[in-house]
């Protein structure tokens, strides 16, 4: 009897996660199509006023605005690129992402389907290109990542030479593969739920992570011990932030490896872990501040 009561909380454990997985994920594409329908209001609103009176629209401040923003990005050697995660769009890195724009970097927000794809075609039809799209006018170009976008990261470093490459901060990256989806496969919960993508992230040797080179650049870890869902939480072993053990996002060889009281699902949204990113980005440490 206890056992099947132990079996209904699982479930319902895992039934309530991706309902929310869901919500978080709609919430992250309505927020960007608010933010886009803004944008494009406010830009009719300023050609609105153009054409009513050119005098009063205070056009002088409007162009020495553009211009002062042309001439920073010119300026700006070093570029990040963000990578979301599973389940996620690139508004969930919205705040990370100005931030990173406040105190100097030109950032790329990458948005990718990623319940679609594999994470080599992610890598290969996002993450390439992007880089591609720098590359020329950057001295520097820095990974960002969160969860499954940590992976995608290795596996595009893992088969590329660029020399331009400064270092990579990754967000609760399953490094050693995600017991999750070990358990999804157990018991056979449809690919299509999740994607290609993620059921790539076993923690057997089927999966890609084991495949992996070392990373060869400066690389950090930020991970979280702090989980929204006790009952999700028994399905990880040790400490986790919900999704992820503390234990699978540790890499050999990487510069640090910092725990932190954040939880998975918000972790690139916590205005001291942008401050910690930022710290290893320039100084290879997510303590140590100044310009290395």
């Amino acid at each position: 009897m206890q056992e099947h009561t132990l079996q209904d909380r699982l479930i319902i454990s895992i039934l309530t996660t991706f309902v929310v997985f869901l919500i978080l994920a709609v919430f992250d594409q309505s927020q960007a199509a608010v933010h886009l329908g803004k944008s494009e209001r406010k830009s009719g609103e300023i050609s609105q006023l153009s054409t009513r009176d050119p005098i009063k629209n205070n056009c002088k401040e409007i162009m020495a605005s553009k211009a002062h923003k042309q001439y920073v990005q010119q300026q700006t050697k070093e570029t990040v690129i963000l990578v979301h995660g599973l389940g996620r769009t690139s508004r969930s890195m919205q705040s990370l992402k100005e931030y990173l724009e406040h105190v100097g970097f030109r950032v790329i927000n990458i948005n990718y389907p990623s319940r679609k794809l594999s994470i080599e075609a992610i890598a290969e039809k996002y993450v390439a290109p992007k880089v591609q799209l720098v590359s020329d006018n950057s001295q520097k170009i820095h990974f960002v990542t969160h969860s499954m976008g940590g992976i995608v990261v290795r596996y595009y470093l893992a088969n590329t030479s660029l020399d331009k490459i400064g270092g990579v901060v990754m967000l609760t990256p399953p490094n050693g593969g995600s017991e999750l989806i070990d358990l999804f496969k157990r018991w056979k919960v449809p690919q299509k739920v999740l994607g290609p993508a993620a059921y790539q992230l076993s923690t057997d040797s089927s999966g890609i992570t084991h495949g992996l080179e070392t990373i060869c650049v400066p690389t950090g870890v930020l991970t979280g011990n702090w989980s929204w869902n006790p009952l999700f939480s028994l399905l990880v072993p040790g400490p986790d932030d919900g999704k992820v053990s503390v234990q699978s996002t540790k890499l050999p060889g990487i510069q640090e490896h910092l725990i932190t009281k954040t939880s998975h699902t918000f972790i690139m949204q916590n205005k001291s872990i942008h401050v910690s990113i930022v710290n290893f980005l320039k100084n290879n440490s997510f303590t140590k501040k100044g310009n290395k």
